[in-house]
């Protein structure tokens, strides 16, 4: 669930999908093992701060 004021809620989701699996597989290859993680750990945080009571972002 996204907040209303985000537009093209469906590609987000989608983009933010690939994102996630393109990650996955980045932490499979030793040579990108350390930024990917950094990053999915940067991509985590900035995703979980719009996850509140009654989805609104703050």
């Amino acid at each position: 669930m996204l907040p209303d004021f985000i537009p093209c809620k469906t590609e987000v989701v989608y983009l933010t999908g690939i994102i996630e699996i393109v990650a996955a597989i980045g932490l499979l290859i030793p040579d990108f093992r350390i930024i990917v993680a950094w990053l999915l750990i940067a991509f985590i945080l900035t995703d979980r701060s719009c996850m509140t009571v009654g989805n609104t972002c703050f």
